[in-house]
């Protein structure tokens, strides 16, 4: 584990990927019985991490496979319009920039906490609610900038 910690921290002088170390980490576990083969198997709810695993790789695909500059081109005529209402367009912004947890599969790293425990971490409904509030004071915040960076002369 030392080794992998050394490794994931050095990763910038020695340019092997975490998820190399990772996966190098885990074939060693393995071969050496550290880990069971079975047990990997049978305690793992697969489904999650490869599900997640795929969400959050899927910028990295978007802009490799130019998705990314595409939906920005067929966005603009809408965020042109929205310049305007400067406003509207921060409400907009909030709701897809903040990563927001209405639903469980809307954001991964609220899914990632939640299957880490195996769901028992809170209940899903509450935790809506709570989403709709940290929506409302991220929007309050940048509505109160507004002013000021007119003031500054950055709007």
């Amino acid at each position: 584990m030392v080794r992998c910690i050394v490794l994931w921290a050095a990763e910038p002088l020695h340019g092997v990927g975490s998820h190399i170390v990772a996966l190098a980490a885990l074939v060693g576990m393995l071969v050496c019985g550290i880990v069971p083969t079975k047990e990997l198997r049978q305690q793992i709810a697969w489904d999650s991490p490869i599900f997640i695993g795929c969400v959050l790789g899927l910028a990295a695909v978007f802009a490799h496979l130019g998705i990314d500059a595409w939906i920005i081109g067929s966005c603009e005529p809408l965020f042109r319009a929205l310049s305007s209402q400067i406003y509207l367009l921060i409400g907009v912004s909030v709701y897809a920039m903040v990563n927001p947890w209405f639903v469980l599969y809307q954001n991964p790293i609220y899914l990632t906490a939640y299957y880490a425990t195996e769901g028992e971490m809170v209940e899903q409904a509450p935790m809506a609610r709570y989403c709709a509030l940290y929506l409302l004071i991220c929007l309050a915040g940048l509505m109160a900038s507004v002013p000021y960076w007119q003031l500054l002369g950055i709007l």
